[in-house]
Order: C-alpha cells, then structure tokens, then sequence
C-alpha cells in the first residue's frame, strides 16, 4: 500500500503536466458540471452524429474532446475508446506511427488511468512521453515541443473558457516552427474567439491575419465563413462571396467545422433571412436525417419568425417545430 501510494504522488503532478484537458480546475467544480451536465450529452450526441462522415487534420483532436466529454460524463470506458481513436487518428492523418503531437494524447491516457486507479497503466503512458520527448526534442530547452505546444491549444480552444492560453500556446507553436498550416488557420480563428466580446471589435492585424490564414488555407470553408462574416461586420458587400462559399458548403461533407453554421449567420445577417433558409433546407435534402442541420435550418426559421413584420404562416410555424423536435 505504501509502495502504491509514493507512485500515485510521484505520477500525479507529471499527469497534470500534459493533459489540459482533464486536470482538474475551478470550472470543473460539481456544481457547475451538474449545470453543465445537459450540454455536454448533447455536445456528445452531436459528435457521435458527426465524426464517421469526417476525416480532417483536426480529427484527432476531435477523438481527443469526444474523449473528454464522455470523462465528465462518467462514461471512462467510452474516454479511454476516444483518446484511442484520437491515437490512432494522428497516425493515419500524419502519416506516421509516432511523433511529438502524441504527447498530450498520451498525457490524457495517463490521466485517465491515474483517474481510474490504475497506476501502472498511468505510468506507462507517461513513460511513452518520456520516450517521445527525447526522440523528439524542443528546439528550445526552456520550451515545449511547438507540437506538443500545437496540441495543448487544440485541447483547450474547445473546452477553455479562456482563449488568452489558446492563443499563447498557437503563438509558441507558430515562432517555434513556422508554416504549418493548420496551426495558423487556428491561431487566427482562437484570435477571432478571443477578440469576440471586445467593444471595439476585431482589430486590424487580426483581420489581416486571417485574410492571410485564408489565402494559405483556402479549403477551409469554415475559416471562409467566419472571414466573410468579420468583412461583412465592417461594412463590406459580401452577398456574391457568400453564395459562392454556399455552392462548396454544400458540397462537402456534413461537419460543424464545414462553415454551413457560420455562412447561415452571415446570410441571415447581410443576405436575407428567406436566403438562409433556402439554403439550410437545401443541405437538409442532401443529408435529410442529420440533427446538426435540422438545428441550423430551425435557428434560421427562429430568426424569421421572431423578427418577421406579418404574422407568420402556418406552414412555416409547422415546420419550425417539427425541425426542433427531430
């Protein structure tokens, strides 16, 4: 027992080291995750609709928070199949069996074990860290692997109230090792989130930084979106974009992150709220049983009947409700 108990002492703080997502902090006190409780079983749902039709650079960490939300709901069996998929996802997408980016995916492997009782499981990720980090070593001894740095901001832009640390950690990733892609789309997005709330509005150098993001990432239809949406949000004529950006929306595959959430916002803003809904109706007859449309179609036809001038028609309320309660 007192073996047992030095190793869970010597393990716990090299645990809380990596996984951002499951340390524990003052947002995850039981009150707030009984309020929060009913988001993320929906959160849930959501991804289990989603990820089999899904195969982007950012699958694994999707597996990741998929991983994360099952932990806070209880279900450790299903964490520990995620944070597996997730490995195995970064594999398949890199291309490789191993590499830096599998740190912090191990680190919440050796958290969730260490959660379950299971010390030696717990060490044996962290000594796969261990391996990593010497066959892997920071360009900087004073710094993280820019990688490892580039994951730690993924598992926190989702779960993380805070989007400073997201931020931060892109930035890091970025002047360590420059010009990946992927991490230069997300460090202009965590911008974007972080400046969301400001009442001057998005500054100038993050709108340029996500002009560029855009013109290195142009696939990314759901970076488009959000660009289209800062553009429009300064007094740009954007309506002609917005439905170029509609015809490759739909041609993609269903995802929270194809840009059909963020394009709608932009058509009910500066379109018109009768385009939106066209549009969201078109998707749904592409993929009539996916729940994430059925939501996105009901928040257009919310928008038209509560800022409509004429008392609405029967049909449209009707739909209205059968789409939320699908």
């Amino acid at each position: 027992m007192a073996a047992a108990a030095e190793r869970h002492v010597a393990v716990l703080p090299r645990v809380k080291h990596w996984c951002p997502n499951l340390k524990p902090c003052s947002a995850t006190s039981p009150g707030i995750l009984t309020s929060v409780r009913p988001y993320l079983i929906i959160a849930g749902t959501t991804w289990r609709t989603l990820a089999p039709m899904m195969e982007t650079p950012w699958l694994g960490h999707i597996y990741n928070l998929r991983g994360f939300i099952q932990y806070k709901l209880g279900s450790n069996k299903e964490a520990q199949k995620f944070f597996n998929k997730a490995t195995e996802a970064f594999s398949r997408i890199r291309s490789a069996d191993e590499g830096p980016w599998l740190v912090v995916n191990y680190g919440n492997l050796a958290w969730l074990h260490h959660h379950l009782g299971d010390q030696a499981e717990s060490e044996a990720n962290l000594s796969k860290i261990d391996t990593l980090i010497k066959k892997y070593p920071s360009p900087s001894q004073e710094e993280l692997h820019p990688e490892t740095y580039a994951e730690k901001a993924y598992a926190l832009m989702t779960v993380s109230g805070d989007k400073t640390l997201v931020v931060d950690y892109f930035q890091r990733a970025i002047e360590m090792q420059p010009g990946i892609r992927e991490w230069n789309t997300s460090h202009a997005l965590a911008l974007m989130y972080a400046s969301k709330h400001s009442r001057t509005g998005l500054e100038d150098d993050i709108l340029e930084k996500m002009r560029i993001a855009q013109e290195q990432d142009p696939e990314n239809l759901y970076l488009a979106a959000h660009y289209l949406d800062q553009r429009a949000q300064r007094g740009e004529r954007i309506e002609d974009e917005a439905r170029e950006l509609a015809t490759k929306v739909l041609r993609s595959p269903v995802s929270s992150y194809s840009g059909l959430k963020p394009l709608l916002r932009v058509y009910r803003k500066y379109v018109s709220v009768d385009e939106a809904i066209d549009l969201s109706e078109e998707a749904l007859k592409n993929h009539p049983d996916e729940r994430y449309l059925k939501r996105c179609a009901a928040l257009c036809y919310e928008r038209k009947l509560i800022f409509s001038d004429s008392p609405p028609k029967k049909s449209m309320l009707d739909r209205a409700v059968s789409l939320l309660r699908r």
